[in-house]
């Protein structure tokens, strides 16, 4: 569960990150979290193997997704302090809402022993791919 949790706090910063001065950066920030707010619900719907099995090329086309967002991120100049200070104050809660869900969804995943050892791999990757995304 330790992969877990590092993979949800970086996703913290990246998604503040998209917030941004300017419309662009805040298409970019809803969009992160919209994407964010998939994988928690993709995770949240499985149950047991057939559907983790299902789950997967969903989940990894998300993973596809953020590093998408997280390459357009990248070429916007950085916000200024009081843009991302005010969109962290606007937004804060609801990526931190979706991480509980996530962490939650993940912790019940990963107590069902046919898929618990594939979960934790999966989000150590997913952890390993938000910190490239930086």
């Amino acid at each position: 569960m330790k992969s877990l949790a590092q993979a949800t706090l970086t996703l913290l910063p990246f998604c503040l990150l998209a917030c941004g001065g300017g419309n662009t950066h805040e298409a970019l920030a809803k969009q992160s979290l919209a994407t964010m707010d998939k994988l928690a619900t993709t995770l949240e719907g499985v149950k047991d193997k057939a559907s983790w099995d299902a789950a997967k090329p969903a989940l990894e086309k998300v993973l596809d997704t953020l590093g998408g967002i997280a390459t357009k991120v990248k070429a916007l100049p950085k916000p200024d302090a009081a843009m991302s200070k005010k969109l962290q104050e606007s937004l804060g809660k609801q990526m931190g809402d979706i991480q509980k869900r996530m962490m939650g969804a993940t912790m019940k995943l990963a107590t069902i022993k046919e898929i618990g050892p594939d979960v934790a791999t999966f989000m150590k990757k997913m952890g390993q791919r938000m910190k490239d995304m930086k």
